[in-house]
């Protein structure tokens, strides 16, 4: 039996129990229903209220609300799998670290894009500098740079200055011009096409 305050209360306020009093805790106890039913079920091994706090245990419902504990929103139209995976990547868990700074911006490239990040290198000096870190996007894969700016202001650590650049993507069209086949291609930039399209050297690359 689920001891929600609906049962508890009878017992607990007599003699001052009413009718009245009765459709108090009732309306009380109607808030809390959903949460009680996690108590009924004696063989999911919850204790208490754990599973409303456990990213892969709580029901859906249960999701939107658990997204606030953590800072986060789930987008509107998002499934089961994917509120889950929102809020266990949530760039909060380690903000301002290199994979805390990809979390947050991943979500407002396109999907399947990457982001290249080089750390300790002022682009201004062109000189090491452990107060600075580059960060870079494809142009085909922002739909929005200000939002990605604004993804960084927020998710940088304050003592880090950045410079953030969207960068076109090499293609064969913008090479094939300037060189006569693929061998020619070879022997002028390198064996493959990742020599060119690839990561920019110095950067690391996160996808």
């Amino acid at each position: 039996m689920i001891s929600s305050i609906a049962n508890l209360w009878p017992d607990q306020l007599q003699p001052v129990w009413t009718s009245d009093l009765g459709d108090y805790a009732a309306a009380i106890a109607s808030m809390w229903w959903q949460t009680d039913l996690m108590l009924s079920d004696s063989d999911n091994d919850v204790v208490d209220y754990q599973a409303l706090f456990d990213v892969d245990m709580a029901p859906t419902w249960v999701l939107p609300w658990l997204a606030q504990c953590v800072g986060e929103r789930i987008p509107v139209g998002y499934d089961d799998t994917q509120a889950r995976d929102w809020i266990r990547n949530s760039p909060k868990w380690i903000r301002g670290t290199p994979q805390g700074i990809w979390n947050a911006v991943k979500r407002v490239l396109a999907p399947g894009a990457s982001m290249q990040m080089r750390e300790r290198w002022n682009v201004n000096t062109s000189a090491a500098d452990p107060d600075w870190i580059l960060i870079l996007t494809w142009a085909a894969q922002t739909p929005d740079q200000n939002l990605v700016e604004e993804v960084l202001r927020r998710n940088v650590p304050a003592d880090i200055m950045y410079t953030y650049t969207v960068q076109t993507a090499a293609t064969w069209g913008s090479f094939q011009g300037t060189v006569a086949n693929w061998g020619a291609f070879q022997t002028t930039y390198g064996p493959n096409w990742s020599n060119v399209a690839g990561a920019t050297p110095g950067y690391v690359t996160w996808a």
